[in-house]
């Protein structure tokens, strides 16, 4: 069978033919049996998908996909990835504050009621130190 026999085939299905054509087509389809079984491949295929082809969506279709779409256009690429770390590190925010909270009142009290003092190790020094700093370097 040559393409342009399959072209006129698939052609009679999907419009309408000139006599002429037609007539050459069902001589062709006489002749030739693997033309034949091919026209009755593609008219069983043709049934099938007209009884299970569904002519409509469901409601509220194309409004799902438009906001869909939108979604995606105001997303830039990476926004998922951090969104995805946000959602995984949410439950663990309250308990660090807390952990956070509780060292920093601990240090306080440990180094009665100065909270850098421990963190920073800084020695106290005195207003007069601070104005005269030779007295510093000469101990």
């Amino acid at each position: 069978m040559r393409k342009r026999d399959r072209k006129q085939l698939l052609r009679a299905f999907n419009e309408d033919m000139p006599e002429a054509l037609r007539l050459k087509l069902e001589n062709k389809l006489q002749e030739s049996e693997t033309l034949c079984r091919e026209k009755k491949e593609y008219s069983e295929v043709r049934e099938v998908l007209a009884r299970n082809t569904e002519t409509s969506f469901g409601p509220g279709f194309t409004d799902r996909v438009m906001r869909r779409i939108r979604n995606e256009a105001v997303h830039e690429p990476g926004e998922d990835f951090f969104e995805s770390l946000i959602r995984l590190f949410r439950p663990l925010v309250l308990g660090a504050a807390l952990v956070i909270i509780m060292l920093l009142s601990y240090n306080t009290i440990r180094n009665g009621g100065s909270m850098l003092s421990g963190i920073v190790k800084s020695p106290d020094v005195t207003m007069q130190e601070v104005f005269e700093p030779t007295l510093v370097f000469m101990e």
